[in-house]
């Protein structure tokens, strides 16, 4: 690995570690800045647009009162996509610490967009419609990884063990570890932030087909190699969809060119 790309992986692990460092801290010294599934100050708050709309699709209410913080969630999206999931999300972190690894990438380069998402995102739906509440919460492994954080430093600080110590871990290992892919082929979440970022005009990746190495008919393809999410910027149809881009930059990092360019269109 490039020393380029290692300083995208450390900011990118960084970034993460300090957001949740703060969300934590806001909950031990009372701050009001909330959980990932809402995080603000006050009055100006984002929530997870996931759960806005389990709870909708559970109490059968509009909750127009948290419409205008999803409806900022999704202008966010349109500008930089799922740019949550590759610099704010500590499922990456957690899975860095299980098993050494920050990103699902597909086995072969370069795939379709995944459809099983989009079916847990409609399962996901329809179980909080079914049963009443948001039963995704429960296993959602962006709460898991903070609740487990929680009850160790109520371990270690105030000497409270829980059996949240042992349930937490366990559900994560067998989504993170188990359940191989989790990011890409599970995950509501992303999929829903995927939807949003449909219409996204910056930060789309692009390459510049004259510095590509593979363009010209050398052998390279780094940059699919490296993505998460399998898009091969190099193919005219840009193999993988755009919205499902996380910007974590691995492609830019990684190009020996310097080919793949965030801010240009």
């Amino acid at each position: 690995m490039s020393k380029k790309a290692q300083q995208v992986r450390n900011s990118r692990l960084l970034s993460m570690a300090v957001i949740l460092l703060v969300i934590f801290l806001g909950a031990a010294c009372r701050w009001g800045t909330g959980s990932f599934s809402t995080i603000g100050w006050d009055r100006l708050y984002l929530i997870c647009p996931l759960g806005y709309l389990e709870t909708i699709a559970a109490s059968k209410s509009l909750l127009l009162g948290a419409a205008v913080p999803f409806m900022l969630i999704a202008f966010i999206s349109l500008l930089a996509g799922r740019i949550f999931c590759g610099w704010v999300c500590p499922v990456p972190l957690t899975r860095k610490l299980l098993v050494n690894r920050l990103d699902d990438k597909p086995e072969n380069g370069c795939k379709p967009q995944a459809k099983e998402p989009l079916t847990v995102l409609g399962l996901t739906l329809g179980s909080a419609a079914v049963f009443g509440f948001p039963v995704f919460c429960l296993l959602c492994p962006i709460g898991l990884s903070l609740a487990t954080l929680i009850a160790i430093i109520r371990l270690v600080g105030v000497n409270e063990p829980s059996f949240d110590l042992v349930i937490f871990p366990a559900i994560l290992v067998v989504e993170l570890v188990v359940l191989r892919h989790w990011c890409g082929k599970f995950c509501p979440v992303g999929a829903l932030l995927s939807l949003l970022a449909r219409g996204q005009r910056l930060f789309v990746p692009r390459i510049d087909k004259k510095k590509c190495l593979s363009v010209q008919g050398k052998t390279c393809g780094q940059c699919v190699k490296s993505c998460p999410a399998g898009i091969d910027l190099r193919a005219d149809n840009s193999c993988g969809e755009l919205a499902a881009c996380t910007k974590c930059r691995e492609c830019a990092a990684i190009c020996p060119q310097n080919a793949i360019n965030f801010l240009r269109r």
